[in-house]
């Protein structure tokens, strides 16, 4: 299930990918409760889990194991800062490289290729190039 960033020009740009039983949301726009800017859109049939952040909130001061799963939620979502560096600091290889690498190989065979490429940042063509120099080894 990609995360989706709406752009201006009416493109969409692929921020993230998500598979069952993970966690999914806009943290950010949890945090200061404004309408988030992401969209979801489920690949496969799901059923999404939803809650009021007010209510993770009031849970999170009367418990406090809900405190400790909020600061654990925070960090897992901060992964997407991580994605956001490498695609300001690395090439498009590179990136290909680390995303495949790292958690995310499963969105690689899982994922239509013209998702993948938006999520990369690239276009499909640019990943097939990608994914033949990598088969070769170069």
């Amino acid at each position: 299930m990609p995360s989706l960033l709406p752009r201006p020009d009416g493109e969409e740009r692929t921020t993230y990918f998500f598979f069952e039983n993970c966690l999914l949301g806009d943290y950010t726009s949890c945090l200061t409760e404004q309408p988030s800017q992401l969209r979801i859109q489920a690949l496969v049939d799901t059923e999404p889990i939803i809650f009021d952040y007010t209510v993770s909130r009031r849970l999170s001061e009367e418990c406090p194991v809900y405190e400790r799963l909020g600061r654990l939620v925070a960090e897992y979502l901060l992964g997407t800062e991580a994605r956001l560096v490498e695609h300001l600091l690395l090439n498009p290889e590179e990136r290909y490289r680390a995303y495949s690498a790292a958690a995310r190989p499963r969105s690689c065979s899982a994922s239509p290729q013209h998702l993948v490429a938006n999520d990369l940042g690239i276009t499909p063509v640019s990943l097939s190039r990608i994914w033949a120099r990598v088969a070769r080894g170069h």
